[in-house]
């Protein structure tokens, strides 16, 4: 999929549909986000975006990146084994293929979740005008950018450059996948003024995959602790940036709930899994529940914020189920 920056929006161009429950999904200001077509069978880097430029190398009046091969052959064949129109050999002749816009990684998903803020979204929609993209100094920038992007206005494209080096460095995760793209928008300019850049998927997230609370109803908003019996067997609803729906089914395969690994469930309303029995029925109390194995990066185990509660008392509990 490629995102191409258009005329005051940024255009999704994609071929297959998104990977998450639902299409057509829509940011909190009601413009359409960049889609993801991560499939769950395939490839995830499990990083967040690095801010590489990943630039082509410059191609030549023909297409060709500097120190290819000739036209028409391997090096050194006879300039007269080229094409011509027709598509026969010629004398001389030889075949134009037509010249590729370099492109450049755009913002990664973030995902959505609590916190994720609006800048972030306008910015990945391409909403270049929005209200949020003004006042603090990154911010400003990134809409110099953007619609210095879309416009190819050099005026634009410095303004934009000096508010970006006169930024603060940046703190949250938004902020640096933001920043990272900012100024891989900056080099490509530098590199290439009179083309329009082309924006393509970055793989990963801005921010790790975290859980934020727990819900025992689907409806419910989710707590940072969850009372459950000592026997367990009861559904735990996971919130938190999980639940994006451009994140693919099956983004994270397991919860940590003390030291029992727990398989998660998908449904319509998003993740979920089953409690296990407290370790110790009698003693119950508390365990964290942190995420593990997923193709995407993930929260340190170590700021896990949600638990589950066992109250105490019961000696024994039934077996699983089959």
């Amino acid at each position: 999929m490629s995102t191409v920056l258009a005329a005051g929006a940024l255009v999704v161009i994609t071929g297959c549909g998104r990977g998450g429950p639902e299409d057509n999904a829509e940011t909190g200001n009601g413009s359409p986000a960049a889609e993801q077509t991560t499939e769950p069978g395939a490839d995830r880097s499990a990083q967040t975006s690095d801010g590489s430029t990943g630039l082509p190398e410059p191609e030549d009046a023909t297409g060709r990146a500097d120190g290819g091969p000739g036209d028409g052959g391997s090096d050194g064949a006879d300039p007269g084994g080229g094409t011509n129109g027709d598509g026969t050999g010629g004398a001389g002749s030889i075949s134009t293929p037509p010249r590729v816009a370099p492109v450049i990684g755009g913002l990664p998903i973030g995902p959505v979740g609590p916190g994720e803020p609006e800048w972030y979204v306008a910015l990945r929609a391409g909403t270049c005008d929005h209200d949020s993209l003004a006042g603090a100094s990154a911010q400003d920038a990134a809409s110099l950018l953007c619609r210095a992007a879309v416009t190819n206005d050099e005026a634009l494209w410095s303004q934009g450059a000096a508010a970006l080096a006169a930024a603060p460095p940046p703190e949250s995760c938004h902020d640096v996948a933001a920043v990272a793209m900012l100024q891989r928008l900056v080099q490509f300019h530098e590199e290439y003024p009179e083309v329009v850049p082309v924006l393509v998927d970055t793989p990963g997230t801005a921010c790790p995959l975290s859980v934020t609370g727990l819900a025992s109803a689907p409806d419910e908003a989710g707590e940072s602790s969850l009372l459950v019996p000592t026997c367990g067997g009861v559904a735990v609803h996971l919130r938190g940036n999980v639940q994006d729906r451009a994140l693919p089914v099956g983004s994270v395969q397991f919860v940590i709930v003390g030291s029992a690994s727990v398989p998660i469930q998908w449904d319509s309303t998003g993740p979920l899994f089953v409690a296990p029995p407290a370790s110790d029925p009698e003693a119950g109390g508390s365990v964290p529940v942190v995420l593990s194995g997923s193709g995407y990066a993930l929260e340190d185990p170590a700021r896990s914020t949600v638990s589950l509660d066992y109250a105490p008392g019961a000696t024994t509990c039934p077996a699983p189920g089959p």
